[in-house]
């Protein structure tokens, strides 16, 4: 009975909206994302943080069941991984002990076919510890009160867990450890604390919009400013989603403005500001000496329920693709970083917390005026709406004051700062936005040539619309990421084709990607200006992201057996691999040829050669190939490799810029020095800047061979000369990335 009322409430809600707004739900179709394009992204990674730091590489591991005290029992394991549930079962003889490399002790085998995940539970007869370990028999994590110092389980628990989650960032667990580091003393656990806190007032800057290039929700947003530096946001978010495909469109805004809240669904928040640690409320000084400098003020970014009482969410799901961990839904288009999380300064079971106190490095957004929907009526008029938008914007132009000569290798606010001053009329923002804007650097020169005819076409019609949210704060990596010339957006032309041609992983937001790839004159457009770009069927027609691409993976070498991977094949459900070309007289095997993961065991030392097809279910893609040379004297053999004997002395060579302060002229954003404050552990820091989905598009790989790094190609690096050190970091990389 509830459930009909609500349902006949919300059907009542979407019939006034519709006549309200003078929509009909002819006018929402055009919103509907063309099916071609979208089918392949139900479950896809709009709005995720590319960084997933996965707590496990692919690879074989055991989990060892070892006992408190020498004697028998029983045990059972349940466990999961690659999406797979297991169920292991046995018993222990009276030879097991508390030692996890006791070999009586149980071990059942795993493989882990993708980088990702494990959560296994152990229940025993009697007192018993779970270890999980790897190949080379390292503990990588144990439960059930095992002693840290020696290993040895010690009074053990008749129930005891691992969880490892896929993805660091996206866990609970790195939002309960922001939240837990930006507010120390829980004063904004609900939507009525953090607008107490904020002192929100009725006189505060109210606006009523729809976002027609981000998310498509009806925004109802305030602004408080505290006339001192730091001033907060919150936006309740409108969804008109009664009907499939119409989730985007001008209801959103109808339901915002008549607040209609069976269709909420949300708050967002921002506040700016230094973190505050006292009970007053006030925003406190950060620095030892009492001080604050501007750089200390950032962003700090919150979500909170749709129903009362508003309470503060973990994970966010802002376009229907799922659930996402804070802050990582909203730093993707605020330019920031999912780094590490610090161990605990309390012990080392206590929760984890974010470095720079919580500054993710990302900052405030601009409102594109132009881009929004507004009401037909009286307040809500863009007359009437834009003056509060100047105001929020004002807000931003001033935040990015303390980036205008940022130091070297940090994000430089001067083009957001241009960009901002182009729509309102010069410095201080005097005038009313009128966007024109297309920065120098996009204007065709046609005396060289650089940058060619029409660029400025691109980027009226393209970048600006489909790129820029995101990729103006971008560039604490590297400067030329934020897109604001012709020369950093070609320099990336080999990701730009993959990432938007053949993954879809841009544009980020599902409403963008929708819109982007709607119209088959923007991705021709693009396409146009990419040198050498073939993404064409045998009619001519461009190639929609979606379709099944087979990447066998780098060509590696060592000592047999050695495993390859095919994660980073795109849209693939099948693999089928084989074996398409070996020395003469050799014998090998495939096995899991089925799988994502083969492992090649040969006979012969030399070159065999590996064949994968991937299909989607139904069309299979193109071959590709990887060489795996079997060379049983590799020294050291890609298995043996450590961060700490081999990888960590590679990269002592980067420590003369990657440490705190830089080299005096450059201070990039990641140390490779020994831990220092806010440093994270150096091996989390490289780990970090693994991608064990696709090794080859690792930064610690990608920087240093010359890709968009400040410090140039280094040697050992060069991919067309000395790569020796490229290639000891790629094996590592592909046996698990070990410690030690």
């Amino acid at each position: 009975m509830a459930m009909n009322m609500q349902n006949n409430t919300r059907c009542a809600a979407l019939a006034a909206l519709a006549l309200l707004g003078g929509c009909s739900p002819g006018d929402d179709a055009a919103q509907m994302p063309p099916a071609a394009v979208t089918d392949k992204f139900a479950d896809a990674h709009f709005l995720r943080y590319f960084a997933k730091q996965p707590s496990l590489a692919a690879g074989d591991y055991t989990l060892v069941v070892a006992p408190a005290a020498v004697g028998t029992g029983t045990w059972s394991i349940t466990y999961a991984r690659d999406g797979t549930d297991d169920v292991a079962t046995g018993s222990w003889t009276v030879q097991a002990s508390s030692d996890p490399a006791d070999a009586d002790n149980p071990a059942p085998a795993l493989a882990l076919m993708r980088a990702g995940g494990l959560t296994a539970a152990l229940t025993a007869s009697t007192p018993a510890c779970l270890y999980l370990l790897d190949r080379a028999r390292n503990i990588v994590a144990r439960a059930g009160d095992a002693d840290t110092a020696t290993a040895a389980c010690n009074t053990g628990a008749t129930i005891a867990s691992i969880d490892l989650p896929a993805s660091a960032t996206d866990d609970e667990s790195y939002a309960r450890a922001y939240y837990a580091t930006i507010d120390q003393d829980g004063l904004r656990e609900t939507l009525d604390e953090y607008k107490a806190v904020n002192g929100f007032t009725a006189s505060d800057t109210h606006v009523i919009f729809r976002d027609t290039k981000d998310l498509g929700y009806g925004r109802d947003m305030y602004f408080h400013d505290n006339n001192n530096g730091t001033f907060a946001f919150y936006v309740q978010n409108f969804v008109v989603d009664d009907q499939p495909g119409l989730d985007y469109g001008p209801l959103n805004l109808e339901a915002a403005i008549r607040q209609v809240y069976d269709y909420h669904i949300g708050t967002n928040a921002i506040e700016y500001g230094p973190v505050d640690a006292d009970d007053d409320g006030n925003f406190d000084d950060v620095n030892a000496d009492g001080t604050v400098d501007a750089a200390d003020y950032f962003p700090r970014f919150y979500n909170f329920s749709s129903a009362a009482p508003f309470e503060r969410k973990l994970t966010v799901d802002l376009d229907g693709k799922g659930e996402k961990a804070m802050p990582g839904p909203c730093i993707v288009c605020h330019g920031g970083r999912a780094d590490p999380l610090l161990p605990s300064p309390v012990n080392a079971n206590a929760e984890s917390r974010f470095p720079r106190s919580g500054d993710t490095l990302a900052h405030l957004q601009p409102l594109d005026v132009g881009s929004f929907e507004y009401g037909a009526a009286t307040p809500w008029t863009r007359a009437e709406v834009e003056p509060g938008l100047k105001v929020i914007n004002t807000a931003a132009y001033e935040s990015y004051a303390a980036f205008e000569m940022p130091a070297p290798g940090q994000w430089d606010s001067s083009m957001a700062l241009e960009m901002l001053e182009s729509w309102y009329g010069g410095f201080g923002l005097p005038g009313t936005f009128s966007d024109t804007y297309v920065p120098s650097g996009w204007q065709p020169d046609p005396n060289d040539g650089t940058p060619p005819a029409n660029a400025d076409q691109l980027y009226r019609e393209v970048v600006s619309t489909y790129c820029r949210t995101c990729h103006l704060l971008r560039g604490t990596h590297q400067r030329d990421i934020d897109f604001t010339s012709w020369d950093r957006f070609i320099s990336y032309d080999d990701r730009i084709e993959e990432l938007v041609f053949d993954a879809g992983l841009m544009p980020l937001a599902t409403l963008t990607f929708v819109e982007f790839h709607e119209n088959p004159a923007q991705p021709e457009l693009l396409a146009s200006f990419l040198p050498d770009f073939s993404h064409f069927d045998s009619s001519g027609a461009l190639l929609l992201p979606g379709r099944p691409i087979a990447k066998a993976g780098p060509d590696r070498s060592g000592p047999s057996p050695l495993s390859v991977s095919g994660s980073a094949s795109l849209f693939a459900s099948s693999y089928a691999w084989q074996i398409i070309d070996m020395p003469v007289g050799a014998v090998a095997t495939l096995a899991d040829a089925a799988t994502v993961r083969p492992t090649l065991t040969a006979s012969l030392d030399g070159a065999y050669v590996l064949s994968l097809v991937d299909s989607d279910g139904s069309t299979p893609s193109a071959a590709d190939t990887v060489t795996v040379t079997v060379d049983s004297g590799k020294t050291p053999a890609p298995a043996a490799l450590t961060f700490d004997t081999h990888i960590a002395p590679i990269l002592g060579a980067c420590t003369g810029c990657h440490q705190p302060g830089g080299n005096g002229t450059l201070v990039p954003p990641v140390f490779y020095s020994a831990p220092l404050g806010d440093n994270r552990d150096v091996y989390d820091t490289v780990r970090a800047l693994v991608n064990f989905d696709d090794p080859v598009n690792s930064r610690i790989l990608r920087k240093p061979s010359g890709n968009h790094h400040a410090g140039g190609t280094l040697a050992g690096f060069d991919l067309n000369g000395d790569h020796s050190d490229y290639d000891t970091v790629l094996d590592w990389i592909l046996e698990g990335a070990r410690e030690n």
